[in-house]
């Protein structure tokens, strides 16, 4: 049995859920079986869907990774990330809207996108980096145990300019260590660790910031152990989890909710654990709450380590995956599928060490689109929920106008009194903080192409002779589609591509006439 490192803030015991667990379906995983050899800690999600991996570990996917490694969407290993040296103990990592890539832990590296360290930055801190996070204007926040960033005392949370150097105006100071930082809409920072002093302020493992860094003295709901993950929602409630069993003065173990006031949200109800500790959440934008520890259902015994929350709290029976031990970090795809890192030999029945993949049981759903004057990003069920949001448009994909950041309204995000010219490119981007503490983050993006027909399936030029199907499809002449089918609406196959023209393109289904019943979509290609 392999030996484990225990870090504060990260390690969970067994979570016990009243009721029991035994009559949901079980979650299935996919084919993405990287393995490493030690413990996964930290994941971020590149808008091209390779993903970084972060935690101790000597080897992923089969090679030598110091710590820190990047797998293509299939779970093989990316070999032109290149990244030399490094600690061997990477806690944190966050995606710049730049494309550059910070790797947070005993010590703090950017990265090229290529994984070649940026030798230009210089205002490292002097010890571990859990929790890293963008802002809307670039700057970038940090949170740990550190006592100096850039030569200059900051003491478990500092700032860091989009380059790099230090912000010389941001310094609240903290007594103990920083774990998870979320940045609401409005700027302001929510800082959970395990500390009882905050810019000047008395408080208790909890506390917010206004952007300048001082204190917001209206927010202290305090509790009675450290906090190990915040997230902002998007309609600006504060979820936190952590080790407690008080928030706000009143009980609520391991789990709960604040207003955007700091007062305990009395509609999130959820079903208290038994366990030492929360390690993880991930919101899904329809409301629902992915939660990671240790759990176990209290009939059968079994071991889950993830389940997923109602938006009101009570448990979704509809969500568990059996492992063999805990998973610590969980981070969403935009595509709605989980991906899981910890401690591990197993995962929802299948060989996986240390990291995989789940299929998630609610699809995830996105959609952008402008009407002349306002561009809309609609996002539901199992997609990423995003803190924030900004739009940009190109004439060819790869200059970039940006728009601004746009609202909230229900189901999405919205940006009025804009306006992009016919056959230019739509961007919507939105940022996600997830894995270990909370404490890595990425953006999701979505593009589409404005002014021009969508892509559409025209049934009327269906075709079943010989008990094959066929269909018309139609959009914007020149676009390349690649045409999916799926038994299940979870595994899809790419059975065909063609590019557009001025009339629709016949396609027919290429499998016999025996072939079971199956979906289809069809996807753009770049």
């Amino acid at each position: 049995m392999k030996a484990r490192v225990i870090r504060i803030g990260l390690i969970c015991g067994a979570l016990v859920w009243p009721g029991g667990l035994a009559p949901a379906p079980a979650q299935t995983v996919d084919d993405f079986a990287p393995e490493a050899n030690w413990e996964i800690d930290s994941i971020a999600v590149q808008p091209d869907g390779k993903i970084l991996v972060g935690g101790i570990f000597g080897k992923l996917g089969g090679a030598a990774c110091n710590g820190m490694g990047r797998l293509n969407a299939d779970g093989t290993l990316d070999t032109t990330f290149s990244r030399a040296g490094g600690s061997g103990d990477t806690a944190s990592l966050a995606v710049q809207s730049t494309g550059a890539i910070w790797a947070g832990g005993p010590i703090l590296a950017l990265l090229e996108q290529s994984g070649a360290i940026n030798i230009s930055y210089t205002s490292r801190p002097n010890r571990n980096v859990a929790t890293i996070v963008e802002q809307a204007d670039g700057k970038i926040l940090i949170g740990g145990s550190f006592t100096m960033a850039g030569g200059q005392a900051r003491n478990g949370i500092a700032r860091l300019n989009a380059d790099g150097s230090l912000d010389q105006d941001f310094d609240p100071g903290t007594d103990g260590t920083v774990l998870s930082l979320a940045v609401q809409t409005d700027g302001k920072i929510v800082v959970g660790g395990a500390y009882s002093v905050m810019a000047g302020g008395l408080l208790s493992n909890l506390g917010r910031l206004n952007p300048d860094g001082s204190l917001d003295s209206g927010f202290t709901p305090g509790t009675d152990n450290q906090v190990t993950c915040v997230v902002v929602q998007a309609d600006g409630k504060v979820l936190v989890g952590g080790n407690f069993s008080l928030l706000n003065g009143q009980e609520q173990r391991y789990i709960g909710r604040l207003n955007a006031d700091g007062t305990l949200d009395a509609d999130f109800q959820p079903t208290n654990p038994i366990c030492s500790g929360i390690c993880s959440l991930a919101v899904q934008a329809d409301g629902r709450i992915l939660v990671a520890g240790f759990l176990m259902d209290p009939v059968t015994f079994q071991s889950y380590s993830i389940g997923r929350l109602n938006p009101d709290g009570s448990l979704d029976s509809t969500f568990q995956a059996k492992v063999d031990f805990v998973i610590s970090a969980i981070a969403l795809q935009a595509d709605g599928k989980v991906l899981v890192g910890g401690w591990f030999s197993t995962l929802a029945g299948q060989p996986r060490t240390d990291i995989g993949r789940l299929y998630n049981n609610e699809a995830a759903a996105s959609s952008l689109t402008y009407d002349g004057s306002a561009v809309t990003w609609l996002r539901g069920g199992s997609s990423p929920e995003v803190w924030r949001s900004s739009l940009a448009w190109s004439a060819d994909g790869t200059n970039w106008v940006e728009l601004g950041e746009a609202a909230r309204i229900d189901g999405g995000w919205q940006l009025a009194g804009v306006s992009i010219p016919a056959g230019a490119v739509a961007r919507a981007r939105g940022w996600i903080t997830g894995a270990g503490n909370n404490g890595s983050s990425w953006f999701v993006e979505s593009q589409q192409v404005v002014g021009q027909p969508a892509i559409l399936c025209d049934e009327t030029q269906s075709d079943i002779a010989a008990g094959q199907y066929g269909f018309g499809v139609s959009g914007m002449p020149g676009q390349v589609v690649a045409i999916q089918a799926s038994p299940d609406l979870r595994q899809w196959t790419t059975i065909g591509t063609t590019t557009l023209g001025s009339t629709p393109a016949q396609f027919m289904d290429p499998a016999p006439p025996s072939a079971p019943a199956r979906f289809y979509r069809l996807l753009v290609l770049p």
